[in-house]
């Protein structure tokens, strides 16, 4: 019939050379640039959201309402923080930026401290004893707002207390003053 000279190629075999293309790619970037910053790069495997592309999205939202109450995890220099757009390193790269409030930031501080202790107290006595030390131990950063300040984790903090359910009992919650 035909006069075939040459093998054909199936279609998994380019599948796996099109696969093994990709991954010595991925090889060569790991180790030229480092594994960290390479997930960073492409965004998957934990890489987060890099400052780059949250300047981007402020620079584009400004006008709108999340521009100041959005915040985002970031990790910078290795140290994770929750930025907005009213992060300075963000702010400085904008024509004219939008003045943010500043009790926002507070706010977020007083919001991931409330969240990271709230189950963990369950008597008003160990949160009187122990809040101040375990609070200093976070590291939280809001912009450049360090969560585990004196303002935010005194014995005597004006903005957090125990509120018992049960007057005599070993069980309540934390909750924000109003």
């Amino acid at each position: 019939m035909f006069n075939k000279r040459g093998q054909e190629l199936s279609i998994g075999t380019l599948i796996l050379i099109v696969l093994g293309i990709i991954i010595l790619v991925l090889l060569i970037l790991g180790f030229s640039m480092g594994w960290s910053n390479l997930w960073e790069k492409i965004n998957i495997f934990g890489g987060g959201t890099s400052l780059e592309a949250v300047a981007e999205k402020c620079k584009l939202a400004q006008g709108d309402v999340g521009y100041c109450q959005t915040f985002v995890e970031v990790k910078e220099g290795g140290v994770k923080r929750q930025i907005n757009c009213d992060y300075r390193k963000i702010r400085d790269g904008i024509e004219k930026p939008l003045v943010c409030n500043v009790n926002l930031v507070k706010e977020k501080c007083r919001e991931l401290l409330l969240n990271k202790f709230k189950r963990t107290y369950d008597s008003k006595t160990k949160f009187n004893n122990n809040f101040e030390k375990d609070c200093r131990a976070t590291g939280f950063i809001v912009n450049d707002e360090e969560c585990n300040a004196e303002e935010y984790c005194s014995k005597s903090t004006d903005w957090l207390e125990y509120k018992e359910f049960e007057s005599g009992k070993d069980n309540g919650e934390l909750k924000i003053k109003r």
